[in-house]
């Protein structure tokens, strides 16, 4: 009788020499694609710089000669400045970047899904959870590197100008123009050209180029973060309008209502103040008291987003977990194909070039 006992202990499990071939060709086409969007995003940001500056400059020059008025205004009113800087990156810089991203690159949007409002009001409280911790972990950062070199690398005049510009003229454009410009670029036109490789590469891709793209340490840190967490947000769902929306509501939160706080307790007059002793103090808190309350209970509102957003995002981690693809990476090479490649490497060589840069020049 034939004995059909096996030894387990002889049998060695291999991967077949063709399943090695087939993963070596979707890593050599994976990498392929994603140096292809990196050199787009290298142009596409040079571009960005150039049109930003050259047209600045060529208008600077043209209101010189013919109205210095004007010229005069950009230069000290900063809500002409802020809509003067803002129009030429989103009305003409950005479409170009874009342009080029796009252009006979072909694109796949992920497939749209049905989600309720509770889950869009969970990924809202998730992303702003994620955003605010990040921003404090950028500006711990800041303020160390800071005290090192004695300079405040978190210092760029866009924010000092949305901070002294006019709230409606701030709201219009870091509220709705700049996250409908953003969204359609760093989430729709960069994942529908790659999310067939899976949730988690084009989520790094949209978060690594998105916090480039602003420039320095404290803003790209959470600029990184939220950017990932809106990329799988879009791949999971496949409508960017969800995306905008977050982004928006974030921004919201971010300028228009702390700027009408602090007109509501003058922070102007507190600082003039808070040397002039406890009588000065006393009568400032009576005489600002309503806008101290609303400062408090927007702290207390932030405080509990930052800590519901974290418990959703443990509790719920398996369902934002990111997705593969229809074309499947091999395990452990999701960073090695986006980042290991010419077009990403130089993308990123040149943008952290031109964030150090800035600092250098600063300290100068």
């Amino acid at each position: 009788m034939e004995n059909n006992n096996i030894n387990v202990e002889n049998v060695v499990v291999t991967q077949p020499a063709d399943e090695n071939a087939k993963n070596a060709t979707i890593v050599k086409e994976a990498k392929k694609l994603f140096s292809n969007l990196g050199f787009r995003m290298l142009i596409a940001t040079a571009i960005l710089y150039a049109v930003c500056y050259g047209l600045q400059y060529v208008g600077e020059l043209l209101l010189d000669k013919f109205n210095p008025a004007l010229l005069e205004k950009i230069y000290t009113d900063y809500t002409v400045n802020l809509v003067y800087s803002m129009g030429i990156q989103y009305a003409f810089a950005m479409p170009l970047m874009a342009l080029v991203i796009a252009v006979k690159c072909p694109a796949k949007a992920p497939e749209k899904r049905r989600i309720g409002f509770g889950w869009w009001l969970a990924f809202f409280v998730m992303a702003y959870s994620l955003m605010y911790s990040s921003n404090l972990l950028g500006t711990a950062l800041n303020s160390l590197i800071s005290g090192i070199f004695g300079f405040n690398i978190s210092t760029y005049s866009v924010q000092t100008i949305i901070q002294n510009a006019n709230i409606w003229v701030v709201t219009i454009c870091t509220v709705i123009f700049a996250p409908l410009v953003e969204e359609l670029i760093f989430r729709k036109l960069l994942i529908d050209r790659c999310g067939r490789y899976g949730e988690a590469a084009s989520a790094l891709l949209s978060g690594i180029t998105f916090g480039l793209f602003h420039g320095n340490l404290t803003q790209g840190i959470y600029a990184f973060c939220l950017g990932y967490f809106l990329a799988l947000i879009y791949s999971k769902s496949g409508k960017i309008r969800a995306t905008i929306g977050i982004h928006m509501v974030i921004n919201f939160m971010g300028s228009f209502i702390p700027m009408t706080i602090l007109k509501l307790i003058d922070i102007d007059e507190l600082l003039a103040i808070e040397s002039e002793g406890i009588e000065a103090m006393t009568e400032y808190v009576m005489s600002h008291m309503t806008g101290i309350l609303v400062l408090g209970l927007y702290g207390m509102l932030i405080m509990a987003l930052v800590i519901a957003g974290m418990i959703l995002m443990i509790v719920n981690r398996r369902k934002i977990f990111p997705r593969r693809g229809e074309i499947a990476l091999p395990k452990h090479t999701t960073f090695s194909v986006v980042m290991g490649n010419p077009g990403m490497i130089l993308f990123v060589v040149a943008s952290v070039g031109y964030i150090v840069y800035t600092f250098i020049r600063g300290l100068i």
